[in-house]
């Protein structure tokens, strides 16, 4: 039976909490520590558990960095990793982000993973919003069957485009582009409404369609449909509590239901 790697959820991860809160400038906020943990339930009564914690230094308004630590529970087996990231803005409309994680043994998740992204505003018009990123995994030595056709490294694109409308709202789509398979572009694409309200609440309602599969294998792995809903409260400021449900539906018709609550604490 061949072991799966990695997999890459087409909702959950995609979109991250980490949408900047209003209670507190970023140059008077010093500290960010938070933490978070997510339940799912699939159709065959496996459990899949996540865990986050994660602390932030701002030392400047135009840098700050992460350390961070996450926990993936699956089919009895958990991989644990440790990161570093990090968003410079080294021009007032652009906004670069860095990410590196190392797992140090790894059974499902790639050993290490590292992520450069480039979010773009423009300056004739402030309310659109391109963002382009590219990822690479490394999953090291492994042991498949003999007719796995295997890859030990992806590459990954992720373009995007958000658009800001007045009293809040915005809209936004990423796609989720595997580039090194033989046969065809592994890909899923995802969409979304927000709202923001800079004291109180930032909700999101959006929807995902394509391929979650597992990045180190050449098959295209399983077509699902996922149906979210998420908010960011932030009316208890300094803290901040997010929840975040989601429903996936597979093409074998196997459903999942998922339950992510997080808190943060801005010092």
């Amino acid at each position: 039976m061949i072991k799966y790697k990695f997999y890459i959820f087409t909702v959950l991860f995609l979109i991250a909490f980490n949408v900047s809160a209003v209670c507190k400038e970023v140059e008077k906020k010093r500290f960010s520590i938070e933490g978070s943990f997510s339940w799912t339930h699939v159709s065959n009564s496996s459990n899949w558990l996540y865990d986050f914690q994660k602390l932030t230094a701002f030392p400047l308004k135009e840098f700050d960095i992460s350390l961070y630590h996450e926990g993936y529970t699956r089919w009895g087996q958990r991989d644990d990793s440790v990161g570093v990231g990090a968003k410079i803005k080294p021009l007032e409309l652009t906004t670069v982000v860095l990410d590196l994680y190392y797992v140090p043994e790894n059974d499902f998740l790639a050993r290490t993973r590292s992520l450069v992204e480039i979010v773009q505003n423009f300056w004739w018009h402030k309310q659109l919003v391109f963002s382009f990123g590219y990822s690479f995994y490394d999953f090291g030595e492994q042991e498949v069957d003999e007719d796995a056709n295997e890859y030990v490294y992806v590459n990954m694109l992720t373009p995007g485009a958000e658009y800001y409308f007045p009293l809040g709202f915005f809209v936004g789509y990423k796609a989720f582009l595997v580039l090194n398979r033989k046969n065809e572009l592994v890909h899923a694409h995802m969409g979304y409404l927000s709202y923001d309200n800079e004291k109180y609440i930032l909700g999101t309602l959006g929807f995902s369609l394509g391929d979650e599969f597992a990045t180190s294998f050449s098959s295209t792995g399983v077509n699902v449909r996922n149906f979210f809903g998420k908010a960011l409260i932030k009316v208890l400021c300094p803290f901040y509590f997010s929840i975040l449900y989601q429903h996936t539906i597979t093409n074998s018709n196997a459903h999942r239901n998922e339950i992510f609550l997080g808190v943060r604490y801005d010092f």
